[in-house]
C-alpha cells in the first residue's frame, strides 16, 4: 500500500535535508478457499512483496493453514525474514479459526498486561519536540519515544525542553539511529559519550541505537560507563547477533521486530535467552504502528491467499494450545488483490 504526496515533504536535519514523496506499508493477508483470513504487517519494500509473490505464495499454496509450525520454508536470510512475517499471518488464521487468541498457538501469554509508549517524533524543532511529547502524554501514554537529528547541541536542547513539557514522571526514549547515518556528520563515540553524559541529567528511559548496530564493542563500552540505559536490536542480521549481545552484555534493553526479524520463534528464543542470562538486560518488542479491525470469526478456514500486514487479538488466556478441533481448514489457494500481494 502506498500513499503518494501531493507535493515532496521536505524534511531538513543535521545532516542534510530528506525529501519524502511518499509513505509506504504493507499489510500481508491469508485468506483460504472458504474465506477465513488472516493478516500481519509485513516489511514495506518492493523485493518483500516480489518474494511473497515469486516464492512464498507457490510453497504455501495447497498447505494445511493448521500445520503452520510444520511447515519447513528454506531460504536465503532476506527471504526467511519474509517469510516469518508471513507466517505470523498463518499463526493469525489459525487463531481464527480456533476461536482463541493468537498467544494461545505460540506457547501461552507470558504476561496479563504490557507497557505502551507513544512513538512519533523526526525531523522537527526542540520545540516541536516537546509539544509533541506534551500531547502524547495528554493521551495518557506514560513513555514517549523520539528520533533526534539536529546536531549534538539542539539534540540536548531537544531533551531539555522534552523534559520541561512533561515532566519527571513521563519516560522519554531517545532512538538515536540518525547519530550514525549522517554521513561525515555521524556523532563520534566520544560526542555519544559527551551526550549522555549531559543527557542523563534528564532520565531518559533508555538511549536507542546511538551506534552502528554492528559494532558490539562500542555498546559494550557505553554501557559499561552505567550512565543511561542503553537499547539495541532492531538491525541484527541474524540470530548470532541477538545472543552476542545478550552473552557480552552489550545492551540493558534487547530490541527485536518479529515482523522482520524472524518470527514468533526466534523472538521466543531470543526471550528465553534475555530471561536466561544474569546481565540486567530486558526484551522488548518493536513496535507497529497500524489499527485494523479483524474480521468476523468463520467456523472453518479452507485455503489461504497472500496479500502484502496486521491484527491481532487479546482474548482471556487459556494456556498453550493445539490448533487441532476435529474441523478441517482446507488449503491455501491462489489469489490476488490490486492493492497488496497475494498468495
Amino acid at each position: 500500500m502506498s500513499y503518494p504526496f501531493a507535493e515532496p515533504v521536505r524534511l531538513p536535519f543535521y545532516g542534510g535535508e530528506r525529501t519524502v514523496i511518499k509513505r509506504d506499508a504493507m499489510l500481508i493477508r491469508v485468506k483460504t478457499d472458504n474465506g477465513l483470513v488472516g493478516y500481519a504487517p509485513g516489511p514495506a519494500h518492493e523485493r518483500a512483496q516480489h518474494e511473497i509473490h515469486g516464492v512464498i505464495r507457490s510453497f504455501l499454496l495447497g498447505k494445511d493453514p493448521r500445520k503452520w509450525a510444520e511447515l519447513k520454508f528454506v531460504g536465503d536470510l532476506e527471504l526467511t525474514k519474509t517469510y516469518c512475517a508471513v507466517e505470523i499471518a498463518l499463526i493469525d488464521l489459525a487463531a481464527r479459526f480456533e476461536g482463541c487468541a493468537l498467544s494461545e498457538l505460540i506457547g501461552g501469554r507470558k504476561r496479563d498486561r504490557i507497557k505502551l509508549y507513544g512513538s512519533a517524533g523526526m525531523y522537527m524543532s526542540p520545540e516541536g519536540y516537546a509539544a509533541e511529547a506534551a500531547i502524547i502524554a495528554k493521551m495518557g501514554f506514560t513513555a514517549y519515544k523520539m528520533r533526534p537529528a539536529l546536531g549534538p547541541e539542539l539534540d540536548l536542547e531537544t531533551v531539555r525542553q522534552m523534559r520541561k513539557a512533561v515532566g519527571p514522571e513521563v519516560g522519554l526514549m531517545i532512538d538515536a539511529h540518525s547519530w550514525w547515518r549522517m554521513g561525515d556528520k555521524s556523532y563520534s563515540l566520544e560526542t555519544v559519550m559527551q551526550l549522555m553524559r549531559e543527557i542523563a541529567k534528564f532520565n531518559p528511559t533508555w538511549l536507542e541505537e546511538p551506534m552502528p548496530p554492528d559494532d558490539h564493542a562500542a555498546y559494550r563500552r557505553l554501557r559499561t560507563q552505567k550512565i543511561v540505559p542503553i537499547a539495541t536490536g532492531e538491525h541484527e542480521q541474524d540470530e548470532a547477533g541477538f545472543y552476542d549481545l545478550i552473552e557480552t552484555g552489550a545492551a540493558d534493553y534487547i530490541q527485536m521486530d518479529v515482523c522482520c526479524q524472524g518470527g514468533f520463534a526466534m523472538g521466543q528464543r531470543v526471550f528465553a535467552a534475555v530471561q536466561k542470562k544474569v546481565c540486567g538486560s530486558r526484551f522488548t518488542v518493536g513496535e507497529r504502528r497500524w489499527k485494523f479491525s479483524p474480521p468476523r470469526n468463520s467456523a472453518s478456514v479452507g485455503r489461504a491467499t497472500l496479500s502484502s500486514g496486521s491484527n491481532i487479538r487479546s482474548m482471556p488466556s487459556r494456556g498453550a494450545r493445539s490448533c487441532m478441533n476435529g474441523r478441517s481448514p482446507g488449503k491455501f489457494c491462489a489469489n490476488r488483490s490490486p492493492s497488496s500481494a497475494a498468495i
